[in-house]
């Protein structure tokens, strides 16, 4: 069944652990954490330290590594990162936004690769972006179903991962990173969900 979270709040800020389907995998690191906020209704990471501290969270598993996630997009960068195949804040596929492009990468006991080229769409807010991680290992991004991103060679890092989530990376402050957050397996129905996401604070 999909996890879906729409983010909304009785109205103060709720650490993303803290709501169902959600896990922290790590301590909080550098004091850098993900939340839903009470101002936005979306999902927010804020780093309220110096450092550039990574956290990430798990949602509620597909049972599957053949999945894929979807967001509407932001209207500005992030380097945080919406992962596939999340073990923790250093193993995962993930996607992210940079200079209002799509960028796939992996990370692998902390050493980051990008996967293929940087996207040519510019985004403004509000597309929907879905991104899938397929049975044979294709790691794949779409901009409204249009096929966006796709590195044309399959990449088998962690291909038995299951899990799937977000990453918080941001180096301070808070960054809007999507909205209606819905992870499927693929193949699986599609919820339909009215949601917000926020990542505040992350670094590169």
């Amino acid at each position: 069944m999909p996890f879906t979270d729409d983010f909304n709040t009785a109205g103060g800020n709720e650490h993303l652990e803290t709501r169902p389907g959600w896990t922290r995998v790590e301590a909080v690191d550098g004091e850098n954490f993900g939340y839903a906020s009470g101002v936005s209704d979306a999902c927010g990471s804020n780093n309220t330290g110096s450092g550039s501290g990574h956290t990430s969270y798990t949602c509620t598993s597909q049972g599957t590594e053949d999945h894929f996630l979807k967001f509407d997009a932001a209207a500005a960068d992030f380097v945080s990162f919406w992962g596939n195949r999340l073990t923790d804040k250093d193993n995962f596929i993930g996607i992210r936004q940079q200079s209002g492009k799509l960028q796939i990468f992996k990370n692998v006991a902390a050493s980051f690769l990008q996967l293929g080229t940087t996207g040519t769409t510019t985004l403004t807010g509000g597309e929907v972006i879905r991104f899938e991680s397929t049975s044979a290992d294709d790691h794949i991004a779409y901009i409204d179903d249009v096929e966006e991103s796709n590195p044309g060679t399959p990449d088998t890092a962690h291909n038995t991962v299951q899990t799937q989530g977000v990453i918080a990376r941001d180096t301070a402050g808070t960054k809007l990173i999507g909205d209606n957050f819905e992870a499927t397996a693929l193949g699986g129905a599609s919820a339909v969900i009215s949601a917000s996401l926020t990542l505040l604070g992350a670094g590169d």
